[in-house]
This record gives C-alpha cells, sequence and structure tokens, in this order.
C-alpha cells in the first residue's frame, strides 16, 4: 500500500512541476487556520489540477481502493458530515448508513443515453443516480455499484470533471491551528502528517488523506 502511495504521489509532484506548483512542507502556526481552497492565494501555489478521463483515474486520485474496507463493512462514505475526517492510511472513520446498497440493476437502471436524454425528468434522473453511484464508487464500494460503470464514465465526459488536489511534503499542525479542507477540495497529499494537541484538520464534506503516516498524539 505505501509503495502504491508513492508511485501516485510521484505522478502528482510531476503534474505539480508542470503547472508550476510548488510541493514543500507545511506548518499551521498555534492557533492559527489554513484554508486549502482554490479560493485561496497562499492555497493556489500548491493545487494540482487533474482531469480524470473515467473512473478508474478518479479512483486512482482521490479514491479509497475496494480492498481497504473488505473486512470493514460498517463503514460507508456515501453521507459524510462536515469536518469528518477520512485518514486512508488508517481508515478512521465513522459509521455511516449508505442509502445506496439498496440500489440494484433492474431498480435502478440508468441508460447512457439518459445523461442527455431531452426529457428532463429522465435528466435529472439519471444524473442524480450517477452521482450517488459515483460517490460510492470512489469512497470504495464499487463492487455494489458496478452496473453504473459506463453512466459514470459518461458522465465523468459530459461534466468535464476536474479535480483539484493539494500536495505537500511534510504537514505539521501545531496546537490549536486549524487546516480546513474546502467542498472542492477533493483530497490531501502529503509525506508525513503530525497534528499536536488541540490542532484539527476539518474537512467540509467527504475527502481521502493520502500520507506515509499520520500522527495525532
Amino acid at each position: 500500500m505505501i509503495q502504491e502511495f508513492e508511485k501516485t504521489r510521484e505522478k502528482l509532484i510531476e503534474r505539480a512541476k508542470e503547472q508550476g506548483r510548488e510541493v514543500g512542507n507545511l506548518e499551521v502556526p498555534e492557533g492559527k487556520t489554513i484554508e486549502l481552497s482554490p479560493e485561496s492565494d497562499f492555497a493556489r501555489k500548491y493545487l494540482v489540477e487533474l482531469k480524470p478521463e473515467n473512473i478508474d483515474e478518479v479512483v486512482e486520485w482521490i479514491g479509497v481502493k475496494d480492498e481497504l474496507l473488505e473486512d470493514r463493512p460498517d463503514i460507508s462514505f456515501n453521507r459524510v458530515p462536515d469536518r469528518q475526517l477520512i485518514d486512508v492510511s488508517r481508515l478512521r472513520s465513522l459509521h455511516h448508513e449508505s442509502r445506496l446498497t439498496s440500489l440494484s440493476p433492474t431498480a435502478n437502471m440508468v441508460r447512457v443515453d439518459d445523461l442527455i436524454s431531452s426529457n428532463v425528468v429522465v435528466r435529472q434522473r439519471a444524473t442524480g443516480l450517477v452521482r450517488a453511484a459515483m460517490r460510492q464508487y470512489v469512497f470504495g464500494r464499487s463492487n455494489r455499484v458496478a452496473f453504473f460503470r459506463s453512466a459514470i464514465n459518461r458522465y465523468i465526459q459530459l461534466s468535464n470533471l476536474r479535480l483539484v488536489v493539494p500536495i505537500f511534503n511534510d504537514v505539521t499542525v501545531s496546537n490549536g491551528g486549524r487546516l480546513q479542507l474546502s467542498p472542492s477540495t477533493y483530497a490531501f497529499y502529503a509525506r508525513d502528517i503530525r497534528v499536536h494537541g488541540t490542532g484539527r484538520i476539518d474537512c467540509n464534506g467527504p475527502k481521502t488523506i493520502h500520507c506515509r503516516s499520520f500522527d495525532a498524539s
């Protein structure tokens, strides 16, 4: 798993260089707040923009692989409250009931063409189901919604999906400091993360944090 993380991180570093981004250490001072958002002048120089062509690339960059959750049937990421930390390295998560577990190929069939239907009701229904299935697919339950794969890939193409991902070397959140991830920051990459005392990482919406080590002692 660490080797796979390092490989993906190296790809991101190459993308960062191509886009003229910086890859350095980040320290959140005591009592201060830093937000990682495309709207932040400070954060923008660390944000890598990705344009996935299919759902496999989305999972590679920001997702959770199915095998990580094989022994954790109690975990679902379909409903994630604000300020929940999804730590991929240790799978710290709360238990959330999934509303996608009842989806079936027969009851929730979506044709790829439904996404561009001239019928507004059909188009909206298809888009809503595909977006919900996509979240389940990205966050470690792809086997439950595999029948949506073609529709999800078509949706990615139609929506011109772009992901914004910050990447750092080592990250330190000092006592009383806050690192905030904006709604449009879907994942967070670092080498090693250390959170001191009452320091915290706030996640606005579902996030994945990819790191070699995470110390919150």
